[in-house]
């Protein structure tokens, strides 16, 4: 974790989810930097995409997106370079972002362009912040939390810190060179985990169709997808000489509170039964009816015939 240097003195900057700020630092409402921009009737610049993991770009229309056509481009706002924009039903989880280029964005998302000298980027990173996030569902409105929006009336009266024009570039340039740095390790270690899963399944499938002997006498096996097996193995279908099949499907079941866990489709994972993705349970009194078919034991194995279709589990309890 990267160590701040302590500035010379702070002070409460007024509102809790700011706490204290540098002393010479301002904090102020957003309508004290910001005015809303409400400008259309621009159809010949190009659309913008605001997103939670990428803030604001250029949209993509590649392939099948191309059929999404624009009928009234007029009616999309205009956001300039250097303002802010944001999705007014998804700012509490950080869809906002500095605007790159002019652009046109959807008519229910806001611009907000400076009215002072400041460094947009510098809010980008304020406002997509977690405490930030937090703030504004008190300014948000909605039927239910996840629907809540964030009009303009709202975002404009949430104090923000307004440091000088010049900290700001500094803390935008520490702030790009860090992050950029992480993003390049977070890719690195994403790129040793693929490898490693590849690594992985090459091990296992070498494992179960060519045994553990490092040179072993092969024959072919007659099925493509297992290409050559150890001389002495034999290839037998599956459900008629290895195992005995039971087609668990039933009646669908009424779901309760607590009593049985219910493992559906969504918990068979590949290898193990995931018991907490999805939990549902039914009533005991209820298992003969549902079971019907048969009740699965501890060392059997349950293979998915639906979505997500052809996943396999042993059955642990």
């Amino acid at each position: 974790m990267t160590a701040f240097p302590k500035y010379p003195a702070y002070k409460d900057s007024g509102v809790e989810w700011l706490g204290e700020v540098p002393e010479h630092w301002e904090a102020n409402r957003v309508f004290s930097i910001f005015n809303e921009r409400v400008e259309t009737g621009h159809s010949q610049l190009p659309i913008l995409n605001i997103t939670i993991s990428n803030g604001v770009q250029m949209e993509q229309f590649e392939g099948e997106r191309k059929k999404r056509l624009i009928e009234d481009r007029d009616a999309y706002k205009r956001a300039a370079a250097g303002d802010i924009a944001y999705n007014t039903m998804r700012m509490w989880q950080g869809a906002v972002g500095d605007v790159p280029v002019d652009g046109l964005v959807s008519p229910a998302y806001v611009v907000a362009r400076p009215i002072k000298s400041i460094n947009s980027r510098y809010y980008s990173y304020l406002f997509r912040g977690e405490t930030f996030q937090v703030e504004t569902n008190r300014h948000s409105y909605g039927i239910v939390s996840d629907r809540n929006r964030l009009y303009w009336l709202g975002f404009k009266n949430i104090v923000v810190p307004i440091p000088p024009r010049a900290e700001q570039d500094r803390i935008v340039a520490f702030l790009d060179e860090k992050t950029a740095q992480i993003d390049a390790l977070i890719a690195k270690k994403q790129r040793q985990i693929e490898l490693l899963d590849e690594q992985k399944a090459i091990l296992i499938n070498r494992a179960v169709t060519r045994g553990l002997h490092s040179n072993p006498d092969l024959q072919d096996s007659g099925i493509p997808w297992i290409s050559p097996i150890p001389k002495h193995w034999k290839v037998l279908p599956f459900t008629k000489y290895v195992v005995d099949k039971s087609d668990y499907r039933g009646k669908t079941p009424d779901k309760v509170e607590s009593g049985v866990f219910l493992v559906t489709a969504k918990n068979v994972r590949m290898g193990h039964i995931d018991y907490e993705c999805s939990q549902e349970y039914v009533r005991e009194k209820d298992y003969p009816i549902i079971m019907g078919r048969g009740l699965p034991k501890i060392g059997d194995i349950l293979f998915t015939t639906e979505a997500p279709l052809g996943n396999a589990a042993l059955v642990d309890r």
